[in-house]
């Protein structure tokens, strides 16, 4: 299935979302900022 990057400041919406996501098999990445977003999307090519 698909990468999926989820950036987002709350770790309750980040866990929300993730839990949909894996449920479905997606590979799910996390960041709490963009910054630390940009960093995984050019690490991990989601």
């Amino acid at each position: 299935m698909a990468r999926i990057l989820i950036v987002d400041d709350s770790p309750t919406e980040v866990k929300k979302i993730s839990t949909i996501l894996e449920k479905h098999k997606h590979e799910v990445l996390t960041a709490d900022n963009g910054a630390d977003g940009v960093a995984k999307a050019r690490a991990e090519t989601p």
